[in-house]
């Protein structure tokens, strides 16, 4: 069993990050669980102690849903009032920045499904923001490429993103942006698997 006041400490650390704590600052106060963590592992020759890992798991469960729902929040405002969602969004730019662009290659880019991409592609294709092209180099590759309507669209719509989290991703230093940047990549990696299907 492991120390009841490591568990303690662990606990209420949850409890105040969960109430009140925000930003970098939250992120500083959280230290301490990855600690216990850590204390955790190494205990009697590397086996887990369940009562630690547990708190720590659900705590980050708890975070990734809030992301996940403040970013399914904007994407709802955006479709209510613009007609379009963050992954459509996403798509169209990376169709501007790159495109004449094969439906493989924007697959890649953006990280969905093949079926995911195609679905909203299709949806992009139906408002005319983007159409379906034959290159005169391979007449058999199908390209995807903005349209007039499209490129006019991008200048008039939000970020894919809420402007509060541009302004608090600017106002971190440097180095707590890259630590950020890490921390996700590295969430992203472990949980891997296969795309949900978005909009």
């Amino acid at each position: 069993m492991c120390n009841p006041l490591i568990v303690e400490n662990f606990e209420k650390r949850t409890f105040l990050d969960s109430e009140g704590a925000s930003g970098v600052e939250g992120i500083n106060e959280n230290v301490s669980l990855v600690s216990a963590f850590r204390l955790a592992m190494e205990k009697d020759g590397q086996q887990t102690d369940r009562q630690m890992v547990e708190p720590l798991f659900i705590h980050l469960t708890k975070r990734l849903r809030e992301i996940a729902r403040a970013f399914n929040k904007y994407s709802k405002y955006l479709q209510e009032h613009h007609h379009i969602t963050i992954p459509q969004v996403i798509c169209l730019r990376e169709v501007h920045e790159h495109g004449p662009i094969t439906l493989g290659a924007l697959t890649k880019i953006v990280a969905l499904n093949n079926s995911t991409v195609t679905g909203i592609v299709d949806r992009l294709e139906k408002q005319e923001l983007l159409q379906r092209t034959r290159t005169s180099s391979d007449r058999r590759q199908i390209h995807l490429q903005m349209t007039e309507k499209g490129v006019r669209f991008l200048t008039e719509i939000p970020a894919p993103v809420p402007e509060a989290f541009i302004e608090g991703v600017k106002s971190c230093s440097a180095d707590e942006v890259d630590r950020i940047v890490w921390a996700v990549d590295k969430l992203a990696a472990l949980l891997g698997g296969e795309d949900l299907p978005v909009e």
